[in-house]
């Protein structure tokens, strides 16, 4: 293969082509935090909707594009500089975080797109988590280093200067003859060598990198918090969140068919799923709007009725609308949904529709429902005998 060697445009862009390539790698760190995230909601959820968030959201054709800038521009820079006897590994060390992300991805899309719809692989869930998160740690080293090289701290290590002559210098704008061969012994000394000047360099310029270190470890740090622990958090039922001026707490969820005297409600076999909540409002008297929880069974969602209120007053308090909680008041409701039977190992989500948040996020609660649509013999009794009653199960 014949190139024409493009050094002397990379001495005059080196700080340019760097701090393009950070802002690709940033890209990338962003895009590896979401694909972590959403998996991570995967496995606490049990749930791929791909209507809703469909994993082409998080591996698109931008992700794939970054990849290959970031391999090509890391590739031509490794051989130039290595060609020049200038340092190079840390190109060498991108490429590869490039490559590793690249097929990761593929691997996550080809399970989210082929696998995730024939049903829920815990094992597979955790693999991919554990996975993206190791992916996600591997960039910050290539983030620092690419920050040092546009801001030129290291600048002096590359000896450009020297290499000025080369910038008239016909012989460098030769086409050239690439070889591809590979010694190992070789690459482990130039490893050693490397390693050997970067403790040299790290002890020179310690003082530098310190700032800018524990700069970019806190905002990534902070980023990543608020991201996967805040606004992508999956609440557990008796947790509380906060939420459009209201506390709210899922107590209980249930599902059933039958109504409080045990009859059959719906002549089309159709379940109930009631969800027992606490809701303190923290703003003026105001009616609660039940269409902001919304259920979610597998990947088909229900808005809460009142047609059913009567048959769950054994339960609790039915929702009814116009019902209004005074300010700094708790309210119990049961919140009825009209579903489809669902089947055994089916996976039950509550979301709820925030309005204050910036992206008008979506509060999602993972339910453990209890199904009390089958009555059970627990024990017998003769008349006179004491009776245990289980409320529960």
């Amino acid at each position: 293969m014949i190139l024409r060697k493009p050094y002397a445009f990379l001495m005059k862009h080196f700080r340019l082509i760097n701090l393009a390539l950070f802002a690709l790698v940033l890209f990338m760190l962003t895009r590896v935090l979401s694909l972590y995230s959403f998996v991570k909601d995967y496995l606490n959820t049990n749930i791929y909707n791909v209507t809703l968030v469909p994993i082409s959201k998080y591996i698109n054709t931008y992700v794939y594009i970054a990849l290959i800038l970031i391999i090509l521009i890391c590739g031509l820079l490794s051989y130039l500089l290595k060609r020049k006897d200038k340092p190079f590994i840390a190109y060498i060390y991108i490429t590869i975080i490039a490559i590793l992300t690249l097929i990761l991805d593929a691997f996550v899309n080809n399970y989210f797109t082929f696998t995730a719809a024939n049903g829920y692989n815990e094992q597979m869930a955790r693999l991919m988590r554990d996975l993206t998160l190791i992916n996600s740690f591997i960039y910050y080293p290539a983030l620092l280093i690419l920050l040092i090289r546009f801001t030129g701290i290291d600048l002096n290590s590359f000896g450009f200067k020297e290499d000025k002559e080369f910038l008239d210098d016909e012989a460098d704008r030769e086409e050239i003859e690439v070889e591809v061969t590979f010694d190992k012994y070789k690459y482990i000394r130039i490893f050693k060598n490397k390693l050997r000047y970067t403790k040299y360099f790290i002890r020179e310029h310690l003082y530098a990198i310190i700032p800018i270190f524990i700069v970019v470890a806190l905002i990534a740090g902070y980023n990543t918090y608020k991201y996967i622990f805040v606004e992508h958090k999956v609440y557990k039922q008796n947790e509380i969140f906060y939420s459009n001026g209201y506390d709210i707490k899922i107590n209980k969820t249930y599902l059933t068919d039958k109504d409080y005297a045990g009859n059959t409600i719906s002549s089309q076999k159709r379940f109930f799923v009631v969800v027992d909540a606490s809701v303190r409002n923290y703003s003026i008297d105001r009616e609660f709007d039940s269409s902001k929880l919304a259920l979610y069974i597998d990947n088909n969602s229900y808005t809460p009725t009142v047609s059913y209120n009567r048959s769950f007053v054994d339960l609790g308090t039915p929702y009814t609308k116009m019902s209004t909680i005074a300010r700094g008041k708790t309210k119990n409701y049961l919140f009825i949904y009209e579903v489809d039977k669902p089947n055994e190992k089916a996976n039950f989500l509550l979301k709820f529709q925030d309005l204050i948040s910036k992206d008008k996020k979506q509060i999602r609660i993972k339910l453990n429902m209890l199904d009390i649509s089958e009555f059970k013999d627990r024990e017998t009794a003769l008349l006179d005998n004491e009776l245990t009653v289980w409320l529960n199960n």
